[in-house]
């Protein structure tokens, strides 16, 4: 398993839920059996007869908004997808919205989506420290390096292969060693020369950071079907928390505002964690397609080379729409911010 920069996983990063509203049959699937497996996780991740590590799943219901017709007609296709495939999500018009969430404004909204069950957040980094503790029982092997590259064998000894250029190459090899650089060791090693390791099956799992391990293998660089990129990269997106006392409490839903912005009940504490996504993420989850030229724009005007936050961002893009939405939010206080099988190789499978 390939992870390229384990201190940044976007598993650690992330604000953490699950939910079945989306447009991709696929992608209802996967939740569905995500919120199986939490719900038996006592059963797969607890370790002999020590107590399951607690990562903190709260249920709670998504509520996915739609401001227009187009998106309200997709709304209604997507919504007789998910439930033939099992997800409990029902649609609501504006008048149920009103009457079932009074203390939001719903003047703009044409129909909601509301998921009954199977949905809620959870403590990413828990989860995952739950998967590693396990593993380690049942023996696999954890290495904290860096990857830096691959090496590749030939498949036999075609000696007339051996004369095509570096970009035909690829036909007649496989890939059999990773390249690591052991800079994640302690006590840490300086000026050590890179090791190779040897292996049958590589699983690419670098998340956000796929594309970049891809290319280490030569895809995006080569001839025919290795000239195709991974299409991954790193995209750095917010999420703030921020307190407001006179705020709904366990009524409050996932929120999922047609503008992009997110917002969710951190707690019993009256605090609240929220977000903003480009408006072509949204959309996708009601529609196959999106308006390339907005979510470009709004995506120029962050700077993915860090994870600085940007504290207008919440100012300008995010608060207006929650005070707008849910009226008792004009009084919040932002708290702290947060930021959030290869087609060619049969050893090398990417998990993007």
């Amino acid at each position: 398993l390939l992870s390229l920069k384990p201190i940044l996983h976007s598993t650690i990063l992330s604000p953490g839920g699950i939910w079945q509203q989306f447009s991709c049959p696929e992608k209802v699937q996967m939740s569905l059996f995500t919120a199986e497996f939490l719900r038996n996780a006592n059963e797969h991740l607890r370790i002999l007869e020590n107590e399951l590590p607690a990562f903190r799943f709260t249920p709670m219901n998504s509520l996915f908004l739609a401001d227009n017709e187009e998106k309200a007609n997709a709304m209604v296709q997507n919504h007789k997808m998910q439930t033939d495939l099992g997800a409990k999500v029902k649609l609501l018009n504006n008048d149920e919205l009103q009457l079932m969430f009074p203390f939001m404004r719903f003047g703009d909204i044409l129909l909601g989506s509301l998921g009954s069950e199977n949905e809620g957040v959870f403590d990413g980094w828990q989860l995952l420290s739950a998967f590693r503790e396990k593993n380690i029982t049942l023996g696999v092997q954890y290495i904290k390096a860096k990857v830096t590259g691959f090496l590749y064998e030939w498949n036999n000894d075609l000696s007339p292969a051996r004369v095509l250029s570096e970009r035909e190459q690829w036909k007649h090899k496989s890939l059999r060693r990773l390249v690591v650089d052991l800079i994640f060791i302690e006590p840490q090693v300086t000026d050590c020369a890179p090791r190779a390791m040897y292996s049958y099956l590589f699983i690419n799992c670098a998340g956000a950071w796929s594309g970049e391990v891809a290319e280490m293998a030569g895809f995006g660089l080569g001839e025919e079907i290795m000239s195709v990129p991974i299409p991954v990269v790193a995209r750095k997106r917010y999420a703030f928390i921020f307190h407001c006392p006179d705020g709904p409490s366990l009524d409050m839903p996932y929120l999922f505002d047609p503008s992009g912005v997110w917002c969710r009940r951190e707690g019993l504490g009256h605090l609240y964690m929220c977000g903003k996504n480009p408006s072509w993420i949204v959309f996708k989850l009601v529609s196959y397609s999106y308006n390339a030229t907005t979510y470009q724009e709004e995506d120029s005007q962050i700077d993915h080379s860090n994870l600085d936050v940007d504290y207008d961002y919440f100012d300008t893009k995010i608060w207006p729409v929650l005070a707008a939405r849910v009226p008792s939010f004009e009084k919040l206080k932002v708290c702290s911010p947060s930021v959030t099988k290869s087609p060619r190789f049969q050893s090398l499978l990417h998990g993007c």
